[in-house]
């Protein structure tokens, strides 16, 4: 009669032997050599771009701020594209001079 088995206990699924024993996630997935060495591949040509478009906004970005301390404003018109205009000089100076 020690034997009895309650019918909560019964009805319990068996415990999973192997709980302990998963196989460990791979500590970097970049060290793949299959999908992932074309994916750093293009990730190092991405990454190149955008430092190079850095640097040459840096140098825009210079020449503007010395062209500002100089004077000189830099104008779009739709008609002509890039206008220079000297900014000690009022457009109107500049329109009856060229009169």
């Amino acid at each position: 009669m020690n034997s009895i088995q309650s019918p909560s206990n019964s009805k319990m699924p068996p415990r999973r032997a192997n709980t302990r024993n998963q196989p460990a996630a791979p500590a970097d997935p970049l060290n793949e050599q299959s999908m992932n060495a074309e994916f750093r591949a293009a990730y190092q040509v991405l990454a190149q771009a955008m430092i190079t478009q850095f640097v040459e906004r840096q140098g825009i970005t210079k020449d503007l701020c010395q062209l500002a301390s100089l004077g000189v404003r830099l104008l779009e018109s739709p008609d002509e594209g890039v206008i220079v205009q000297n900014a000690a000089e009022s457009s109107l100076v500049v329109e009856v001079k060229e009169k």
